[in-house]
């Protein structure tokens, strides 16, 4: 189930808990590890981290593990994957997904005792309704009520009796159960049948430090590291980085004093200048615009 506030539902069930994390071999992965480990540190929480590559090696290492922890944080994998099916976890394991991939897989969605996803759904992601997905249970209880029915009674009825009991209710209910699993079908035809991005896990994570009050310019660094990357390796649009972007520019300026009057520094007085030169021998993040020349910065172009 997707969680509605991330303090209280995410970040106060993990304090004074052993925590294993498994973590996708990505450079948001990274990013969101490095805040993790910050938050981690503040608040003096035990947690063992594995980088895993596939869904093998991450049923591998829960397997490892899942007799030390009751606690999983799950950075950029398991989420479009049945974990409950995937993992076979003892019944009081409970999975924090904090994953940048869609679509979510719906039995995890669904799942309001052990599986708790961090990130809302985007706007883009439509998900499918309950009863659209699992609700045909009364159908089945009805057919299976009609067979045990028909098998106790098999001996002393013939089989034109048995035919005869197909009455129209029973020729009915199996038609609305055939057209349910048609809808079904088609739904999670349309909501699977495109994989994408969704926001950055590293961002999430600076916006959990942020509200925590335990954010600073490295967390913030980590946080951009993670948005830019989606953008370098096209996992989302440059409207969407943008939209990043503007929010981080705040969070730059809170933390970054002076950063955004580097260009009119000149007009200042003495002793804003001087201001201002104590910040540039301070670390600070400002953003500039580059080529988009992944692995080729190095090299020279003539």
């Amino acid at each position: 189930m997707y969680i509605n506030d991330i303090i209280n539902d995410f970040y106060k069930k993990i304090i004074g808990e052993k925590v294993l994390v498994l973590a996708n071999c990505d450079v948001d992965s990274v990013c969101s590890c490095k805040i993790l480990q910050w938050l981690f540190q503040c608040d003096s929480i035990v947690y063992t981290l594995i980088p895993v590559q596939g869904v093998q090696h991450m049923l591998s290492a829960f397997e490892e593990h899942a007799s030390d922890v009751k606690l999983v944080i799950l950075v950029n994998c398991g989420g479009t994957l049945d974990l409950l099916e995937v993992l076979q976890p003892e019944p009081d394991v409970v999975f924090y997904i904090i994953d940048n991939h869609r679509p979510s897989d719906v039995c995890n969605i669904y799942n309001n005792e052990q599986i708790y996803i961090v990130q809302k759904p985007g706007d883009e992601e439509v998900i499918p309704d309950f009863d659209d997905i699992f609700g045909n249970d009364d159908l089945d209880d009805e057919d299976d009520s009609e067979g045990e029915e028909g098998s106790g009674e098999e001996e002393g009825e013939s089989r034109a009796a048995k035919r005869q009991r197909l009455n129209e209710s029973t020729i009915l209910r199996r038609r609305e159960r055939r057209l349910w699993e048609d809808k079904r079908n088609r739904l999670m035809f349309d909501y699977t049948q495109f994989t994408y991005y969704g926001r950055s896990s590293a961002i999430v994570l600076y916006e959990l430090a942020w509200r925590l009050s335990k954010d600073n310019i490295d967390v913030l660094w980590w946080g951009v590291v993670g948005v830019t990357a989606q953008l370098v390796l096209g996992q989302v649009t440059t409207e969407r980085y943008q939209d990043e972007i503007e929010n981080i520019t705040l969070h730059i300026g809170r933390l970054c004093p002076g950063v955004a009057d580097d260009d009119n520094a000149s007009l200042h007085s003495a002793s804003t200048a001087h201001a201002t030169t104590q910040y540039t021998t301070a670390t600070r993040i400002s953003s500039d615009k580059d080529l988009a020349l992944a692995l080729y910065r190095h090299w020279t172009v003539e």
